[in-house]
C-alpha cells in the first residue's frame, strides 16, 4: 500500500521543476542563438522573484505564472 501526501507530492513537484530549470538554462546558453537567450531571459525574469525570505504579497500568481511558462519552455 503506497502512501503519499500533499506535501510530500509538492517536495517532488519543487524538485522536478528545479531541475528542468537547470536543464534549460544550460541548454539556452549552450544555443547562444537570439530566441534561445530570449527564452533564457523570460525564465530568468520569471523565477527572480523567488530568491527571498519573505514572500510577496502576490506570490501564488507570480508562481502559476512562472509554472505555467516553465510547462511551454
Amino acid at each position: 500500500d503506497a502512501r503519499s501526501s500533499i506535501r510530500f507530492e509538492r517536495l517532488v513537484e519543487g524538485i522536478q521543476d528545479a531541475e528542468k530549470i537547470r536543464v534549460l538554462r544550460k541548454k539556452y546558453t549552450g544555443e547562444n542563438t537570439p530566441e534561445s537567450l530570449k527564452k533564457l531571459a523570460q525564465l530568468e525574469e520569471a523565477i527572480a522573484g523567488f530568491g527571498t525570505l519573505e514572500p510577496s504579497s502576490d506570490w501564488q500568481k507570480r508562481l502559476s505564472d512562472a509554472k505555467r511558462l516553465l510547462n511551454t519552455l
